[in-house]
């Protein structure tokens, strides 16, 4: 008998080595889902956090863009206030040219305020990063600027409108024959 019990004690161990493992491997399975419910629920509360954030940034840059806006739409109603003057002087014309000239020094100084510039034209060369050909004429030189014929702005450094420009072409010999 003793034999018999020897297989069994063996069975047995081996049976409550086996629970033991399935204990251990169903401790670990529980383990990893209660691990994977967490990571899902932390990906949904981030998932929630940055659509929040994403909101409160575009919320804060509209109510930023409105601010900004004020304050343009307030440094311009004191240049139609202006306007509203000159037009009440038109009687006399000299009171009338000096007050379009002050509204005009303000809209300039506005806008350099805010970063405009008007583009210089100081050697007069044709540069087709900051001017628009919309004319060529006749001329002893090629590419050089006869006239300027709406002025270019550069916002900061970058150009925000080309200078319309009428730009000179050189004569042919055909050209100067005639």
């Amino acid at each position: 008998m003793e034999k018999d019990k020897k297989p069994d004690d063996k069975k047995n161990k081996k049976d409550k080595l086996s629970n033991k493992n399935k204990k251990n491997t169903k401790n670990e399975v529980e383990k990893l889902i209660l691990e994977k419910t967490e990571l899902e629920q932390l990906v949904k509360r981030i998932a929630a956090d940055f659509d929040n954030y994403k909101k409160r940034v575009m919320a804060e840059k509209a109510e930023l863009k409105e601010l900004y806006n004020k304050e343009i739409i307030k440094k311009i109603l004191g240049i139609v206030d202006n306007f509203e003057l000159a037009l009440n002087n038109t009687e006399n014309h000299e009171k009338f040219v000096k007050g379009v000239e002050m509204i005009y020094s303000m809209l300039i100084n506005m806008l350099s305020d805010e970063g405009v510039k008007a583009i210089e034209n100081n050697d007069d060369k044709f540069d087709p990063k900051i001017h628009e050909p919309i004319m060529t004429k006749k001329g002893d030189e090629d590419n050089k600027i006869v006239e300027i014929v709406q002025k270019g702005y550069f916002y900061r450094n970058s150009v925000l409108r080309a200078a319309k420009v009428i730009v000179s072409k050189k004569k042919n010999k055909e050209d100067k024959k005639e």
